[in-house]
């Protein structure tokens, strides 16, 4: 993600030129249609062209502001996207980024509720009288289940003579 910021970051900033270049070219358009507005007024006057044609470079004009106003928007816009992105990643490395510690710090949760799910038992045995089930939340002191030693084993037997042999 940090890297992806950066890049990102980068390609904003590529924007924003390209941005910074539409406005020299709205600026150049506009100034194009206000120099012809003002020759169709000129000869106008002389009777050479049509008012229709004079409305035409008004309007020209009228868009080529409105263009000029767009890009000038849009730059700005694009800039502060590489500002917002560049605060995100300034003066931070990818190992100290509030993103990646954010991201250790789930890890270790993870980790550390990982150990608080298993359940070791004190000794080795079978597992006898089992009350809880896999998944099961218990409350601490709860009996789950009752282990029977196997290293300590023994048979009670009562046989008869007859039984017996030697």
């Amino acid at each position: 993600d940090v890297q992806a910021l950066d890049a990102s970051t980068d390609a904003l900033a590529a924007q924003a030129g390209a941005r910074r270049a539409e406005i020299v070219a709205a600026e150049a358009a506009l100034a194009r249609a206000k120099s012809d507005l003002a020759r169709r007024r000129e000869v106008q006057a002389q009777g050479g062209v049509s008012s229709e044609e004079v409305a035409h470079a008004e309007q020209a004009v009228s868009s080529a502001q409105a263009q000029l106003a767009s890009a000038r928007g849009a730059a700005t816009a694009a800039q502060q996207q590489v500002s917002a992105n560049r605060v995100q990643t300034i003066g931070t490395e990818i190992a100290n980024h509030p993103r990646v510690l954010g991201a250790a710090a789930m890890v270790r949760d993870a980790i550390v509720a990982e150990g608080r799910a298993r359940v070791l038992a004190p000794v080795d045995g079978e597992i006898a009288k089992r009350a809880v089930t896999l998944g099961a939340r218990v409350a601490p002191g709860t009996p789950l289940l009752a282990i029977i030693p196997l290293d300590r084993v023994w048979v009670e037997a009562n046989f008869k003579e007859g039984q017996l042999r030697d």
